[in-house]
């Protein structure tokens, strides 16, 4: 199972393997974003899906196992918006400019 899958822990090893410089509940957008891509491309690695023709339907059972394991990786500031609707366009805004 890939670390990043691994239950929320907030101790201080975590958050400098994830590179959080504020903490876990402090993480800001952008570095998530780098974060949750990266992992997102393990992720598919281990579906047997090729990234360029990945849909809604993908990113929402990846976000769904990151729920279901309570990745870190979801511990972002969010200002209100669903996470699922902001991880769904960073990952199909990633896979559109990775096609160009």
């Amino acid at each position: 199972m890939c670390a990043a899958l691994t239950p929320n822990k907030t101790s201080a090893t975590t958050r400098a393997r994830y590179g959080l410089t504020n903490g876990p509940h402090g993480m800001k957008q952008k570095e998530a974003k780098t974060l949750i891509t990266r992992e997102w491309e393990r992720w598919l690695s281990t579906q047997s899906l090729d990234a360029a023709s990945a849909t809604g339907r993908e990113t929402l059972k990846f976000y769904f196992e990151l729920q279901d394991n309570k990745s870190t990786l979801l511990d972002f500031q969010s200002r209100g918006r669903d996470k699922w609707h902001i991880i769904n366009s960073w990952l199909l805004r990633e896979q559109h400019c990775m096609s160009d």
